[in-house]
């Protein structure tokens, strides 16, 4: 077992994140979608991002006040925990609308951290599915590849990028007098808008191949 896999605290972080109310998650889509009938699902999606936009801004903002080098480590896993927990359950709702199927397979939970971490530019998680580029990406692959050892190591990956997180962005902007709180309400802001990007552009391309008939999705 990795010295990752070992950290409790992180561990217990981590599945707090990952752990989702997904009933709840798909009747908000559902509604929604039924109030917004003019809009785009893509558009639909951007408001869906700008409200998480502005409550990941408020939490960096918030932990981001003590400032101090014995607050750094609670405060920073504590607003990158919060940070990738509204951002999952903004990809998740993205997702439910893009496709209300989307929830009928097991790994599909796993999948959604793909476009919030990004790990499409990951060459690590790229060698784990057996692909060379991220345009080979598909959810056949992803779902084929998220189960037994797969799932295993996918986990460690999403580990390894959760305590990356929490080293190069957090610590930092919690340990700078003053400015720790613009900071850390600067850089949740910009990187939610990132994961806006990745998740219109991973489920555009995931209903345009299921469409296709590409995809097979389980």
């Amino acid at each position: 077992m990795s010295p990752l896999t070992e950290n409790k605290a992180l561990l217990k972080a981590l599945n707090w994140v990952t752990d989702l109310n997904v009933p709840a998650i798909q009747t908000e889509a559902a509604w929604l979608q039924s109030q917004s009938l003019a809009l785009s699902e893509k558009q639909l999606v951007e408001q869906i991002f700008s409200k998480a936009r502005w409550k990941a801004t408020a939490s960096g903002a918030a932990t981001g006040l003590p400032s101090n080098p014995w607050a750094a480590l609670p405060a920073a896993t504590t607003d990158v925990a919060l940070t990738l927990k509204t951002e999952l359950i903004a990809v998740a709702t993205a997702a439910a609308i893009y496709d209300p199927a989307f929830f009928d397979s097991e790994q599909a939970q796993w999948e959604l951290l793909i476009p919030t971490l990004g790990l499409s530019d990951d060459g690590q998680f790229l060698k784990t599915l057996g692909v060379n580029t991220q345009k080979e990406v598909s959810s056949l692959i992803v779902r084929k590849t998220l189960t037994k050892e797969g799932l295993k190591a996918f986990k460690g990956l999403v580990l390894k990028h959760f305590l990356k997180k929490i080293t190069k962005n957090g610590i930092f902007s919690k340990t700078i007098p003053l400015l720790g709180s613009v900071i850390g309400g600067s850089w949740n802001y910009l990187e939610v808008s990132q994961v806006r990007n990745r998740t219109i552009a991973y489920l555009q391309n995931r209903q345009v191949m299921k469409e296709a008939g590409k995809a097979l999705i389980e």
